[in-house]
Formats: structure tokens, C-alpha cells, sequence
């Protein structure tokens, strides 16, 4: 039976969510020699869905009156973002301007008698101040060219708009293809390339990554668990002084 429903799953394309919290959903209820625990319950999401709620978080309830705990599933949950760090992004590369920019900024920032983190840290803010003026919001950007495209092919008739429709082919192939390149970093995939047009698994397997590595709740040396973010950071400095 479990394993026409794990088939299922599959052929369906639907991923686990994962959880937070007590490992089992369900509990016999019975005294510790004869106590059977599993986790019955869970929450299954297509990728599609995913992308529409990349921060939806599946919490395991406390079980009073049943013998299943209660299965929650925030769509929208409060999260406070730290500072971000500086990342380096592949697409950047494909950007005309991206290496002579490094070049030029080096040479600005590079001084003889600072240490070299000092001076990769001036290049990090420079490279930052780039960045902000080259948006990654590759959907929207695309789907701007994808209209104007539309309305070159349906009014265009001349030289100059056959033209035109040519170039935007051209911006348009180059957008999808920074997009793919943005998500198959972040999915850390290393067994598939980019350039086949796998935008939505390299999302989907960023969003999966991101979701496992977040941290939302946590057992404490009490066994009580919290989901404050501020008792959560604690824990973690105290535990590793």
C-alpha cells in the first residue's frame, strides 16, 4: 500500500514539505513497553504551489484530545530577515558590464598598505552599488519583453519593427537564460546543466533547499520548543560559546 502511494507521489510530482516539531503525528497512547509512534500525517505541495508560497512552513501541533497531532500549515509565516550577505551570482558574468566594472573598481579601491580583506571589502561595496542597478526580477522583465513583443507582431509591418522584433528575441533569450542560470545556483543541483530551459525544477529545488535549511523551531536543553526567532538565536550562541 505505501508503496503505490510513494508512487503516486511521484507521478503526481508532489514534494513533502517537511516540518517543524515533534518528529511523529500520531501515538498509540499507550504506556512505554507497548508505545508505537508515526508520522502519518504530512503536507504535499506541486511545485507550482511552491512558487506561489516559497515560505509556507508545516508545524506539528501538540496532540491533547486525539491520538494525531494537529498539522499546520502557515502559507504566509513572519519572518524577520538579518542583513544579507554578499553573494557572488553567476549571471553576473553574462552581463557585459559586470568584468570590466571589477576591473576599474579594483584599481580604485586596491591600497598598498591596507590587508587584503580590506581591500576585497572595498570591491564587495562597489560591486553591491553595481549590482542594485541590475535587478534579478527576471519574470517581470521578461514578461515586459514578451509584451512588447506581442505588440510589435501585432501592429508591426515595416523594416524598422522586423527589426526591432529581432532584437527583443534576442533580450528576451538572454533574460531566460540569467534566469535559469540565478536558479541553478541557488538549487545547488551539480548533476544538471543550465541551458536546457530547467528554470522551474532548478526553482523548485531552491525553494525545497531553502525550506530545509530554515530554521523556524527548536527543542531546547528544557524539551520545551520555541518558534521566537529571539529565543532561537540565543540558544544557538549559548550552545556554542
Amino acid at each position: 500500500m505505501m508503496k503505490d502511494f510513494s508512487s503516486w507521489i511521484d507521478k503526481a510530482g508532489l514534494m513533502d514539505l517537511g516540518f517543524a516539531g515533534p518528529a511523529f503525528t500520531w501515538s498509540n497512547r499507550r504506556s512505554p513497553c507497548s508505545l508505537s509512534r508515526e508520522r502519518l500525517d504530512r503536507v504535499l505541495a506541486c511545485p507550482r504551489w511552491s512558487s506561489f508560497f516559497p515560505e509556507a512552513r508545516v508545524l506539528h501541533l501538540p496532540a491533547i484530545l486525539s491520538d494525531h497531532n494537529p498539522v499546520l500549515l502557515e502559507t504566509l509565516p513572519v519572518i524577520r530577515r538579518g542583513k544579507l550577505r554578499f553573494r557572488f551570482e553567476s549571471w553576473w558574468l553574462k552581463e557585459e558590464s559586470f568584468l570590466p566594472h571589477c576591473s576599474s573598481s579594483w584599481r580604485a579601491a586596491y591600497r598598498p598598505h591596507n590587508s587584503l580583506s580590506s581591500n576585497l571589502l572595498e570591491l564587495t561595496r562597489k560591486i553591491r552599488t553595481w549590482a542594485a542597478k541590475h535587478s534579478n526580477n527576471f519574470r517581470t522583465n521578461i514578461k515586459k519583453v514578451e509584451a512588447e513583443i506581442l505588440k510589435v507582431q501585432t501592429n508591426g509591418s515595416t523594416h524598422a519593427e522586423w527589426a526591432w522584433e529581432s532584437t527583443l528575441r534576442c533580450i528576451h533569450e538572454d533574460l531566460l537564460l540569467k534566469e535559469e542560470i540565478h536558479w541553478h545556483q541557488r538549487s545547488r543541483v551539480s548533476w544538471l546543466r543550465w541551458g536546457d530551459r530547467n528554470t522551474s525544477f532548478f526553482h523548485s529545488s531552491a525553494t525545497a533547499r531553502k525550506r530545509c535549511n530554515r530554521i523556524s523551531t527548536l527543542r531546547l536543553p528544557t524539551d520545551d520548543w520555541t518558534r521566537s526567532e529571539q529565543v532561537i538565536k540565543t540558544a544557538f550562541v549559548q550552545h556554542f560559546k
